[in-house]
C-alpha cells in the first residue's frame, strides 16, 4: 500500500484482521484476550494452556473448583511453573510437593488473591 493509494473499506478491512489472525496464530495470549474480549470459548492446544490460563482470572470467574479443574491435566513441573510465574509462590513453596499439594496450594492462593482484590471479586 504505496503512498496515495486508494482502497475501498472492504479492502482496508481485510488487511487489518489479516494482520490481527496472523498476530493471534503466533501469540496465543493475545489469541486468547481477542476470545475472551468477545465472549467466545476456544479449546487452544495443551501446549499453551500453561502460558495461557491466569489461575486469579478463573478464580474470580469459577472459583476454587474451576482453578482445580482447569489445571487438574498438568504435570507437577508446569503447576510449579504457573504458581511462580503468577506470584502465588515461591521456589522454596513448591519444592518437594506432589501433584495435589500443588493443585490445593494453587487453587487456595487464587481465591486469596481474588479475596484481596476487590475488582477481581465475582458479582
Amino acid at each position: 500500500m504505496g503512498d496515495g493509494e486508494t482502497l475501498g473499506a472492504g479492502e482496508y478491512l481485510d488487511r487489518l484482521f489479516e494482520v490481527i489472525r496472523e498476530e493471534a496464530l503466533g501469540n496465543p495470549e493475545f489469541a486468547a484476550r481477542l476470545v475472551r474480549a468477545t465472549g467466545g470459548q476456544v479449546t487452544f492446544p495443551e501446549r499453551d494452556r500453561e502460558v495461557l490460563l491466569n489461575p486469579v482470572d478463573i478464580a474470580a470467574r469459577e472459583g476454587a473448583e474451576g482453578v482445580y479443574d482447569q489445571f487438574a491435566s498438568m504435570d507437577v513441573s508446569t503447576l510449579r511453573r504457573v504458581l511462580k510465574a503468577h506470584n502465588l509462590a515461591t521456589p522454596v513453596d513448591v519444592r518437594g510437593k506432589k501433584k495435589e499439594d500443588l493443585l490445593g496450594m494453587l487453587s487456595r492462593r487464587a481465591m486469596e488473591r481474588v479475596a484481596a482484590r476487590s475488582s477481581l471479586k465475582p458479582d
